[in-house]
């Protein structure tokens, strides 16, 4: 079986901690799993090329046994993305993720309590000062990302001409 979804390699959860470190110290209590996706994903005919998300009550149950606590945050990026990207978009895309985090402080205990933002305008001015020698990083990164995984859809499509069987689905029947 295939899963859609796979562990970074340590090289990309280096960028991410050290994006963290950087930009938001605030989180660096935080407990964060980063996943790749296999899986080209849009959202509103755009491509996603990473997303930020709190874990539900199941989720963090499932991986108290991995990290105390379980995860306050779980990242996914775009594996093609990771795989084609220079450095520097994707320090740009986590940044990006990161800036959707928010730490709350608990009054009653003092406990950080870690939630999720929208779009909010001063990190939108943020990360254009952070841009300003490419400003259209994103809209770039994108179509090249959209270009690989059109290539790779070619060329699954001529190695079934060519006569390798198709993947089928469903279980295969008895002879």
């Amino acid at each position: 079986m295939k899963l859609r979804f796979e562990e970074v390699s340590p090289e990309c959860q280096t960028l991410v901690n050290d994006v963290r470190k950087k930009y938001f110290p605030e989180l660096s209590q935080a407990n964060i799993k980063v996943l790749f996706d296999l899986k080209k994903t849009s959202r509103s005919k755009r491509l996603v090329l990473g997303r930020i998300m709190n874990p539900n009550e199941f989720i963090r149950y499932l991986t108290i046994l991995e990290i105390d606590g379980g995860y306050d945050y779980v990242m996914v990026l775009d594996k093609v993305g990771w795989e084609v990207l220079p450095r520097e978009d994707m320090v740009r895309i986590v940044r990006h993720e990161l800036r959707h985090t928010y730490v709350d402080i608990e009054k009653d205990d003092r406990k950080q309590c870690y939630k999720l933002v929208d779009h909010d305008f001063q990190d939108f001015y943020e990360e254009v000062e952070l841009n300003t020698d490419d400003p259209n990083w994103c809209s770039r990164a994108a179509i090249l990302i959209e270009d690989v995984y059109d290539q790779r859809k070619e060329d699954a499509k001529e190695k079934a001409e060519d006569g390798t069987p198709k993947r089928g689905r469903g279980r295969p029947r008895k002879v």
